[in-house]
């Protein structure tokens, strides 16, 4: 008998450049694929659930624990979203192309500016919800290596790469 596994995943790849272009930090980490993001994929592809369009990445703040259990309803508990993305009540979309078993947005990286004040940044996620602190699916989450600050003249862009493969 053959075992054969497959595994998704995403790698995240986030620049803070600062007001001149210069590069102030760059971190590349990679992701947790929580249940409800697990279970959207194979209710989508295996069940004949709606296929969801749009995608969306917001911005975690504060202290941050990920636990396969999450969901987007219940943020709050275990992180919390920043405030402000481009003087907006909705988030970034998400713009990729498929490619070689992967998934990127990488011609179209999401990117935050117009802070209005200092943010402190600790996490990133996926989600098919647009508005901010609004209900979606939870598709992938992310902490960076530590809380990061990011200044009211500086921007924030951030590349997703997501991988299926097979072993």
């Amino acid at each position: 008998m053959i075992d054969l596994q497959s595994r998704v995943g995403a790698t995240y790849h986030v620049e803070c450049r600062r007001a001149d272009g210069s590069l102030k930090w760059v971190e590349d980490v990679k992701n947790l694929v929580p249940t409800q993001g697990l279970n959207a994929i194979i209710d989508t592809y295996y069940a004949g659930a709606s296929h969801i369009r749009e995608s969306f990445l917001g911005l975690m703040h504060g202290p941050a624990t990920l636990a396969a259990s999450d969901t987007l309803e219940a943020f709050g508990q275990d992180w919390n979203e920043t405030g402000t993305y481009l003087n907006s009540s909705t988030r970034p979309l998400f713009v990729a192309v498929a490619s070689g078993q992967s998934l990127t947005n990488a011609a179209s990286p999401a990117v935050y500016t117009t802070w209005g004040t200092q943010r402190t940044i600790s996490g990133i996620f996926l989600t098919s919800g647009v508005l901010k602190l609004g209900p979606g699916i939870l598709y992938s989450e992310v902490l960076l290596s530590e809380t990061r600050e990011v200044e009211t003249d500086e921007v924030l862009s951030v590349v997703v790469t997501l991988a299926l493969t097979s072993t």
